[in-house]
């Protein structure tokens, strides 16, 4: 359960960092 748990907070923070990085190349 722990690593599932793991898997899905290292996921949504992936996810995260690509939204930030895609609003910065659309910005630029």
């Amino acid at each position: 359960m722990h690593d599932t748990v793991y898997l899905m907070h290292d996921t949504m923070i992936a996810m995260k960092e690509v939204v930030i990085k895609g609003r910065l190349t659309l910005f630029r």
